[in-house]
């Protein structure tokens, strides 16, 4: 039977997080950018930079510990991933998507 989980279902979710390889520490606040774009006659100009620094402070404004960022796995993203990485961010994550049909 799928139910929604409950407190009493915190030390079995905890270990199926274990068996992934995932260790939850937290219930942290986070700020999520979903979008991040500088048109490209305007790159490389510290346009980004500014905008990332903005998103940090607001993020601490909200008491957020965290900020993080979307960014697509495609090759034509690599020069962004480099971008981020220098800024201090980490890539960690690898989502999948898939189209539901109506």
């Amino acid at each position: 039977m799928i139910r929604p989980a409950q407190e009493t279902d915190l030390s079995a979710i905890t270990k199926l997080m274990g068996e992934l390889g995932y260790h939850y520490e937290k219930n942290d606040d986070y700020v999520r950018i979903v979008a991040l774009v500088v048109d490209s006659h305007y790159r490389k100009q510290g346009i980004g930079q500014e905008l990332i620094q903005q998103a940090e402070e607001w993020a601490k404004q909200q008491g957020a510990g965290r900020l993080v960022l979307n960014s697509g796995n495609r090759g034509e993203r690599a020069d962004a991933h480099q971008f981020y990485t220098s800024l201090g961010f980490e890539g960690k994550a690898t989502g999948f998507y898939k189209l539901l049909s109506s």
